[in-house]
């Protein structure tokens, strides 16, 4: 089956013990995009697998960024350092993600229905966005953000 560690997961784990949250937001700032789902049991049971369909996506596109899967409530810890710095992705709406809230909140995005897209911030990073209403919703999203703007997104990456 192979190592399931990417090279910077390695060096991640090989330092782990001296490794503090400001120097995790450091390295995600400096090496890393996040994908961001949400935390409750069907998130991370649904959500958060097809976060990693699309984070093996950016890897065959060899980006030089690498993506790193965490949850609404992680990013929110780090956010400060990192929401400005470096693309962002989110999978999974609103109810189930605090992250994608926010963005619906912001940028006045669709709450209910399946959507998939890229918001451009002025100076900043863009931060892409797959979901829908239930699990078909935001897998349905998932698909449309892969054909339509996986290969965008990845420019930034």
């Amino acid at each position: 089956m192979g190592n399931p560690y990417s090279n910077l997961q390695k060096d991640i784990l090989k330092d782990e013990s001296k490794l503090n949250l400001a120097d995790a937001a450091d390295l995600i700032a400096a090496r890393m995009f996040p994908i961001i789902h949400g935390g409750w049991a069907g998130a991370v049971l649904f959500d958060q697998q097809a976060a990693y369909r699309l984070a093996r996506q950016f890897r065959r596109l060899k980006v030089s960024r690498e993506p790193i899967l965490m949850s609404d409530g992680y990013f929110s810890q780090i956010r400060r350092k990192v929401y400005s710095k470096v693309p962002i992705l989110t999978v999974g709406g609103p109810e189930a993600n605090n992250f994608s809230r926010q963005l619906c909140l912001r940028h006045e995005l669709l709450w209910y229905g399946t959507i998939a897209g890229i918001i451009e911030r002025r100076r900043k990073p863009p931060i892409g966005y797959a979901w829908g209403p239930h699990i078909n919703g935001t897998l349905k999203a998932v698909d449309d953000f892969e054909s339509t703007h996986l290969n965008t997104f990845a420019k930034y990456l």
